[in-house]
């Protein structure tokens, strides 16, 4: 009988997050790479640049020119870097406890002053993540592992884009926008482990992905 507990879940509830985080970041590089009214194919989907007037008027008022993409499939207009940067919350969200253990109220309070370094006698340099007090009243302090500091090392650095847009530079919006995240990533997360266990229970309804090789 196949093991349908979260933690045998999990492996494809980070799949769940990192496939569309992955195909977001593709598609912005492209775009921002192409010109205005050109075309290009992803994964078998063309999506031609688009630059509106309101992005013009914002080019002209703040320096910035946002990404975006018409889908020639459907006609709708992407803002790629609203999604991409919603997509990266995500990640971020299921990664950090992931690596770490944290709660998500610890996750929340995460800061660049969260992050520190120890050198060892040899020379080693072990990143460390200082977690505030929550339920007790002593501070954790947690090495990172590789997976660990990629994700935290991604969360505070930006994008290029300005700050006041991206947000990932500024402790104020992490935090207020990592909440946000969390409360939604907690319900969504059950959400998609309740809909994997259903698949899995029920093989034969499902995509390829979860089908009996039967």
């Amino acid at each position: 009988m196949a093991d349908l507990t979260p933690a045998a879940l999990l492996p494809l509830l980070v799949q769940h997050i990192e496939d569309p985080y992955e195909l977001v970041r593709e598609l912005l590089e492209q775009a921002a790479s192409t010109a205005e009214g050109d075309s290009f194919v992803l994964n078998g989907r063309a999506y031609r640049r688009v630059i509106t007037d309101s992005d013009r008027h914002r080019e002209r008022s703040r320096g910035y020119l946002p990404v975006r993409v018409i889908d020639d499939a459907t006609g709708q207009i992407i803002h790629i870097e609203t999604d991409e940067e919603q997509a990266f919350r995500e990640w971020v969200c299921i990664e950090t406890p992931r690596h770490s253990g944290v709660r998500i109220e610890e996750m929340c309070e995460l800061t660049h002053l969260s992050i520190r370094r120890y050198q060892r006698a040899s020379g080693e340099v072990i990143a460390l993540l200082v977690i505030a007090p929550s339920k007790t009243d002593r501070e954790r302090v947690i090495p990172m592992s590789a997976e660990l500091f990629h994700v935290i090392a991604q969360a505070q650095a930006g994008s290029g884009m300005p700050p006041s847009v991206c947000g990932r530079r500024s402790d104020e919006a992490w935090a207020s926008r990592s909440a946000i995240c969390a409360s939604a990533m907690t319900a969504r997360s059950a959400n998609v482990l309740v809909s994997l266990r259903d698949r899995s229970a029920a093989p034969r309804r499902c995509r390829p992905l979860f089908r009996s090789s039967v």
